[in-house]
């Protein structure tokens, strides 16, 4: 049997709680959201400055990156045919 937090079985009573509860509900929900949406801004805060330092580092490249990309070649095996 559902009950007032009081212990009331009364069905009025309990539908009287019910404008409450939603309000309650509604309330958290609101709450969760504008914490997601925040959380949501400040990640895209941070994308953004990391792919405004990538573009500032377009000029620099290691030895080692170097190496790396141009290491990088067709298998010996594959004929100029393909």
């Amino acid at each position: 049997m559902i009950t007032t937090l009081a212990g009331d079985p009364n069905p009025l009573a309990i539908l009287k709680m019910l404008p409450f509860a939603v309000i309650q509900m509604e309330e958290t929900m609101l709450f969760a959201h504008r914490e997601f949406m925040a959380n949501l801004a400040k990640s895209i805060e941070l994308l953004v400055q990391d792919i405004d330092e990538a573009a500032e580092m377009t000029h620099i490249c290691t030895d080692e990156l170097a190496k790396i990309v141009y290491s990088i070649s067709e298998p010996r095996w594959v004929t100029e045919d393909g």
